[in-house]
């Protein structure tokens, strides 16, 4: 049977600009969306494993290996320039012009840099502006581990490769899915929805679904049906929940949901695959990573604290936001994934996620 390949999908650009604008939503405390911005992290969490594993299963096909470090050479080009520059305006911000403590800038970039941004925050270590990076923590964790392991089956396991790898996975999820639900009851979310341990489960979750798409064909779920749910799943989660009810329990249910709208979008194309591939939604989707790095001290000036923001307050910090990711396209990542096309990167690679919120 040929294997199944994901080509160019816009629509994935779409759910990118879903999980984002969650995540704008949610951190300017928006009425009636408490904890929406948790689900935005989850759904790109989900989306990453899924893109990473289908770019290596596609480059395997194509090439009869993958090359390990220059998929990691590919990923530092897309993902430090940003990074850098705006660590860089971060300290110069604080330190020249007293915009934000620079202790706390100080001990995020560094936490930043070596990604453990997301175990400093359960230390309870104040990061002020840099603290929205727990996320690029757990993905960094996530690309150094996998991608390696994929490259280890491949080599060891020639063709049985993909049936151990969905093995490898299963067991992945189950424990990383045991170990966050048996800190629940615990009252210490921080760590549950900090951790890589815990919030690995989505991560992989998305590994699990290219494994699978990977090796047979079909829809998951009928075209009607299928993207509509986890679109609705998505956001009725976002709405319903408090921290108080949910905390981080409402994960689980956001991956399945996650799944279910990627799965329909790839294998079962509907009326939705147009709607998610909406130009504005893509250049959104497009520009999510440095909207996502740039939006919290944008917040945090404009309205003081995060989740207080009022409409207003939140479309000026979000028009501002938008207009810095553009500069950053421009000026600082576009160069530099062209650098990234010259340095012999798959053409699979050329829908590579960032990790973003």
């Amino acid at each position: 049977m040929e294997a199944w390949r994901l080509g160019h999908r816009g629509e994935l650009d779409g759910v990118r600009a879903l999980a984002v604008i969650a995540v704008l939503a949610g951190h300017a405390g928006l009425p009636g969306v408490p904890r929406v911005h948790v689900y935005g992290v989850t759904l790109f969490f989900v989306l990453s494993g899924f893109l990473i594993t289908s770019l290596l299963l596609e480059e395997a096909a194509e090439h009869g290996r993958i090359r390990l470090g220059a998929f990691y050479l590919r990923r530092a080009y897309r993902l430090f320039p940003a990074l850098l520059v705006f660590i860089a305006a971060l300290l110069v911000g604080s330190r020249l012009f007293g915009l934000f403590d620079p202790d706390e800038v100080g001990r995020g970039s560094r936490n930043a840099l070596l990604y453990i941004v997301n175990y400093a925050r359960i230390d309870g270590q104040p990061m002020g502006p840099l603290e929205h990076l727990w996320s690029l923590s757990v993905e960094e964790h996530f690309y150094l581990v996998w991608p390696a392991v994929v490259v280890a089956a491949f080599a060891l396991l020639g063709a049985q490769a993909r049936s151990w790898l969905v093995v490898i996975a299963g067991v992945g999820l189950g424990a990383s899915t045991a170990f966050g639900l048996s800190l629940l009851g615990q009252a210490i979310y921080v760590r549950t929805e900090n951790s890589t341990e815990t919030r690995a489960s989505g991560i992989i979750l998305g590994c699990v679904l290219a494994l699978y798409m990977h090796d047979r064909e079909g829809p998951l779920l009928p075209a009607r049906w299928g993207a509509g749910i986890g679109v609705l799943a998505i956001v009725a989660l976002g709405v319903l929940s408090t921290d108080r009810w949910m905390g981080p329990v409402a994960q689980y249910p956001v991956e399945m949901a996650s799944i279910t709208l990627l799965g329909a979008l790839v294998l079962a194309p509907s009326m939705l695959n147009e709607r998610f591939a909406w130009a504005p939604l893509r250049r959104i989707g497009r520009l999510s990573y440095a909207i996502y790095l740039w939006h919290v001290p944008v917040y945090l000036l404009v309205g003081g604290e995060l989740r207080t923001l009022s409409l207003l307050e939140t479309v000026v910090a979000c028009a501002i936001t938008w207009g810095i990711a553009e500069v950053s396209m421009a000026v600082v990542e576009r160069p530099f994934l062209e650098r990234r096309q010259r340095s012999g990167r798959t053409q699979a690679e050329r829908r590579a996620p960032v990790p973003v919120v």
